[in-house]
């Protein structure tokens, strides 16, 4: 409300001023996706707005965002993005969420392999083997020599190196990276490990010739 000495203005809706708490994110249905999105996620938090709502994946709009009539959570169709993880931020009149850990969504593709370090090891296992690819995701890799499971498999930083220890096994297998993006081709030869068996000694028995005298 305006005043002057002689005059007030009139109360209207037209003057109105409203506060709008900032939004949070408390919780999403789905963390993980293809790259391609499509995805219908549903995110949980306080303070959102019907109709002035915009959900960000990272720094990509989602769309199609509906907005529960508690405004304590609403749907978002996920937009294409490339593979990593990003905050899934909300933007209303009142500001927007802040990044927390209940926010992250991972963004994954097939993984690939395309080389292994070394590509031998003993049938006994426990070899430490390198793999370097593309795709892997962090907490959610697994792989296997075969169909025999490896041990501790480590994701690098930057996605593209697995370290794992091989499993006991035979002969010549394939190495086979699996994630929630899916899982590689089982016919690359880049992928191909081979067992080695430990060499073995056989013992020989020593004889003793007799020799006759010679002639005379």
């Amino acid at each position: 409300i305006v005043t002057t000495d002689s005059t007030a203005s009139t109360v209207g809706d037209e003057n109105l001023f409203n506060y709008y708490n900032t939004p949070t994110v408390t919780g999403l249905d789905l963390h993980t996706g293809l790259v391609d999105g499509g995805l219908t996620i549903k995110v949980t938090g306080t303070d959102l707005l019907p109709g002035a709502t915009t959900v960000k994946f990272g720094d990509t709009e989602g769309t199609n965002v509906q907005v529960a009539e508690d405004h304590q959570s609403l749907t978002v169709v996920n937009p294409k993005h490339d593979v990593g993880e990003v905050d899934v931020t909300v933007i209303t009149k009142g500001g927007t969420s802040a990044k927390v850990d209940s926010d992250k969504f991972t963004y994954c593709d097939v993984p690939t392999v395309m080389a292994l370090d070394p590509t031998s090891g003993k049938v006994t296992g426990g070899d430490t083997v390198k793999i370097t690819g593309t795709n892997f995701v962090k907490d959610k890799t697994t792989v296997k020599f075969g169909n025999n499971a490896a041990e501790n498999p480590q994701v690098a930083d930057d996605l593209q190196h697995v370290t794992v220890t091989s499993p006991a096994g035979v002969g010549i297998v394939d190495v086979i990276v699996t994630t929630v993006g899916g899982a590689t081709s089982k016919v690359v030869a880049e992928d191909n490990f081979t067992y080695v068996a430990a060499p073995t000694v056989k013992t020989m028995l020593a004889t003793r010739s007799v020799c006759s005298p010679s002639a005379r």
